[in-house]
């Protein structure tokens, strides 16, 4: 008896983490610089939120 409960409470436990993860969405995905010259800078920014309901977390961050 105490073997099916306590699976029982890890199977809830587990089926509740898995609604609670984080999702990433981004304002924009891409970025067209146009012509671009030489010797010159340039930058832009990618903002990101986490609508998620757990911690977001960004381990690789590749440049493409």
């Amino acid at each position: 008896m105490k073997k099916i409960l306590f699976s029982s409470i890890i199977l809830i436990i587990m089926s509740f983490s898995a609604w609670a993860a984080p999702k990433i969405v981004f304002d924009k995905t891409e970025h067209n610089f146009g012509k671009i010259r030489p010797d010159t800078t340039h930058s832009t920014k990618f903002i990101f939120y986490n609508r998620g309901t757990s911690t977001l977390v960004i381990e690789r961050v590749r440049a493409g």
